[in-house]
C-alpha cells in the first residue's frame, strides 16, 4: 500500500515525473499493480484519489479513477429475480444469519429487497451462490420446507469439490405420506440410503446412534405403502424396558400400562397423518401398536412390520419376532447397540441376531454414524465424546480381565452373559 500511496502523491510533487512519463505509461503501470494486488491497491489509489482531487490536477484525477475501475471490473455481480418477496424469503427461511453464514464461506456480498438479491464477489463464489440458490429452489418447488439444515446442506454441498448427495438428490428420495402434510425428505446420504435398503430388501435392519431417523423414516414408509395399498396394515411394536430403573406399578387399565411405552409411536404418526386419520386406523385394525409380548403366536402377512429399540429384546424375543414375518410383509428392525437395557445377565437378542444372519439374502444391514443425527447440534459432539470415553474404558476392562484371567477362571461364568459399556462395532 505504501509503493501505491507513493506512486499516486508523487504524480503531483514531482513536475519532472509529469513530463518524462506519459499518461499511457502510467496506466500501464496502474494496471500491472491492480493485476498483481487488487484489493490493497485499491485502497491505495483511494487516498491518493481524494489528494489529487483537493489539488485539481486534472491527469492524476483521470489515471486513479481508471485504475481503480480496472480493479473494481475483475469482480462480479449477479442479481437474482423471483416472484415475489415471500418466496425468495422461503429459500433461507427468513433467517438472515443464513445468508452471513453464506458471505463468510463463500466470500461473496449479498443484498436483497423485495423480490430479488444481488450477489457480488469474485466469479467462482458467485457461481456457487447461485448454486445455492438453485438447489434451494428445486427443493421449494418439490414441497420441502427450508429450515436450518436444508440451507446448510445446500450451501455444504456446493462447496464440496466432489462426491455427496446434493440436497436436489435427496428430494428425489421423499415419501409423501399424507396430501395435507409435508413430505418426509432425508437430510443425510446415509438416510437416503436407508430408505433405499427398506424398499430393496423384505428384512431390513437399522443400526445407529439416536436421533439418526432409524424409526421415523421406517414408519414413513410403512405410512407411504399403506396409502399406495401396497400392505393391508402396520404392526409398531418394541420390547417394554425401562431405561435403566423401575417404574413400579402404573396406574389404569393394560392400555394406560403400555403407552408410555409406545408414546414414540404416537408422536411419529402425528407428523405425518392427521389426528382423526389416526384415530380411525387404529380403531379399525389398520395401524396397530402393540408391545414385543403381543407378537408371539401370530402370522403378520401382507403387512409392514417396525420393530424399534431391538436392543433390548431378549434372544429368545428376538428370534421369536423374526419368524413371526408371513407372505408379501417387510420388517424394519432399528437398534442402537451402546443404548441396552437389559440386566447384565441377559444377552441383546440384536447382537445375536446380527452374528447369526450376516449373508443371509434379502436380509440388509445398514449402519448410521454421528453425521446422521439430526436432533440439537449438541448431540453429535455429545456421541462422539461418549464413543471415546467408553472406549477407553472398555480398553480398560479388557486389561483387567486379562490380568484376572491369570489368576483364575472363577469370573468367567458371570463374565459370559454381560455386555460391555461400548459394544464393538465389528
Amino acid at each position: 500500500m505504501g509503493l501505491v500511496h507513493s506512486l499516486s502523491v508523487g504524480c503531483y510533487y514531482t513536475s519532472s515525473c509529469r513530463t518524462a512519463i506519459s499518461a499511457i505509461g502510467l496506466r500501464v503501470c496502474l494496471l500491472l499493480l491492480a493485476y498483481r494486488l487488487q484489493r490493497p491497491l485499491q485502497a491505495g489509489i483511494e487516498q491518493g484519489l481524494l489528494y489529487m482531487e483537493r489539488k485539481r490536477d486534472s491527469l492524476e484525477v483521470k489515471i486513479a479513477k481508471w485504475a481503480k475501475g480496472m480493479v473494481q471490473s475483475s469482480m462480479e455481480s449477479l442479481i437474482l429475480e423471483f416472484d415475489n418477496a415471500r418466496t425468495l424469503r422461503s429459500l433461507y427461511g427468513d433467517e438472515e444469519r443464513f445468508l452471513y453464514d453464506m458471505e463468510s464461506k463463500l466470500g461473496v456480498r449479498m443484498t436483497t429487497r423485495d423480490g430479488w438479491i444481488r450477489i457480488e464477489g469474485k466469479r467462482a463464489a458467485v457461481e456457487k451462490a447461485c448454486s445455492v440458490f438453485r438447489e434451494l429452489e428445486n427443493a421449494r418447488k418439490r414441497g420441502v420446507t427450508i429450515r436450518r439444515h436444508e440451507f446448510q446442506h445446500a450451501l455444504f454441498s456446493s462447496t464440496r469439490p466432489h462426491g455427496g448427495n446434493t440436497l436436489s438428490e435427496l428430494v428425489e428420495s421423499k415419501i409423501q405420506c399424507s396430501p395435507n402434510k409435508p413430505p418426509v425428505v432425508p437430510r443425510t446420504a446415509g438416510q437416503k440410503a436407508y430408505i433405499e435398503a427398506i424398499k430393496s430388501s423384505d428384512i431390513t435392519f437399522g443400526l445407529g446412534p439416536a436421533g439418526t431417523g432409524k424409526t421415523y423414516l421406517a414408519m414413513a414408509l410403512a405410512v407411504a405403502a399403506l396409502k399406495q395399498d401396497k400392505i393391508s396394515r402396520i404392526v409398531l411394536t418394541r420390547p417394554a424396558v425401562e431405561a435403566g430403573e423401575a417404574l413400579g406399578f402404573l396406574p389404569g387399565d393394560l392400555q394406560d400400562k403400555i403407552l408410555p411405552y409406545l408414546r414414540p409411536f404416537y408422536d411419529a404418526l402425528h407428523d405425518m397423518l392427521g389426528a382423526d386419520e389416526i384415530q380411525r386406523s387404529i380403531c379399525k385394525g389398520v395401524v396397530e401398536i402393540a408391545p414385543l409380548a403381543y407378537m408371539r403366536g401370530r402370522t403378520l402377512s401382507h403387512a409392514f412390520v417396525v420393530l424399534d429399540e431391538s436392543q433390548n429384546t431378549t434372544t429368545e424375543q428376538m428370534f421369536m419376532f423374526l419368524t413371526r414375518l408371513g407372505v408379501d410383509s417387510k420388517c424394519v428392525i432399528t437398534g442402537d447397540r451402546t443404548q441396552i437395557d437389559l440386566p447384565r445377565n441377559k444377552r441383546s437378542g440384536l447382537l445375536e441376531a446380527l452374528a447369526a444372519l450376516k449373508g443371509i439374502r434379502g436380509i440388509e444391514f445398514h449402519y448410521f454414524s454421528e453425521t446422521d443425527v439430526m436432533r440439537h447440534p449438541l448431540v453429535r459432539p455429545v456421541i462422539r465424546a461418549y464413543q471415546a470415553y467408553r472406549g477407553t474404558v472398555k480398553n480398560f476392562h479388557s486389561t483387567v480381565e486379562e490380568v484376572a484371567g491369570l489368576v483364575g477362571d472363577s469370573g468367567d461364568s458371570e463374565r459370559e452373559g454381560s455386555h460391555s459399556l461400548y459394544p464393538s462395532q465389528e
